[in-house]
């Protein structure tokens, strides 16, 4: 399951499943239990009893109170995990045999080729920083009382 082609369908149906699966599985996998922690906190919480209580679907009330005010942690540590899979994304370029810029930065530390270590770590320090103002623009979005200043 190494290698890549010129072909894009082939690189989608045969050489991509693999590699994506394996980020997505290393980047969720461990954040869903505290995803589901923050659900089942603001599940107890007496505003969602009270929709309850108005007589509100139980699809109604997950939506539109649990989810939007559990999205704020949702949001902070998603913002905090990608930078760190968007660099294990290079690693994983390398051990599939994916030419980009994994196999770039590699080369670049065995050679110590110093303009291209610092290009890619200036890279990852604005996808960063781009990463952290979306974030607070989706904060803005999600709870409508955060006030952009």
């Amino acid at each position: 399951m190494q290698g890549w082609s010129d072909s894009f369908w082939t690189n989608l149906s045969v050489y991509a499943p693999l590699p994506v699966l394996l980020a997505v599985m290393v980047g969720l996998a461990p954040q869903t239990r505290l995803y589901r922690t923050f659900f089942l906190d603001e599940i107890g919480q007496d505003y969602v009893r009270t929709a309850r209580a108005k007589g509100l679907t139980e699809r109604t009330v997950l939506l539109k109170h649990v989810l939007r005010n559990a999205m704020i942690p949702i949001l902070t540590n998603v913002a905090l995990a990608l930078p760190g899979i968007f660099v294990g994304s290079f690693l994983i370029e390398v051990f599939f045999s994916i030419p980009g810029l994994g196999r770039e930065v590699l080369l670049a530390v065995n050679r110590s080729d110093y303009p291209v270590i610092q290009a890619v770590t200036v890279y990852v320090a604005v996808l960063t920083m781009l990463i952290n103002l979306l974030t607070d623009v989706l904060y803005k979005l999600v709870d409508p009382r955060v006030v952009l200043k």
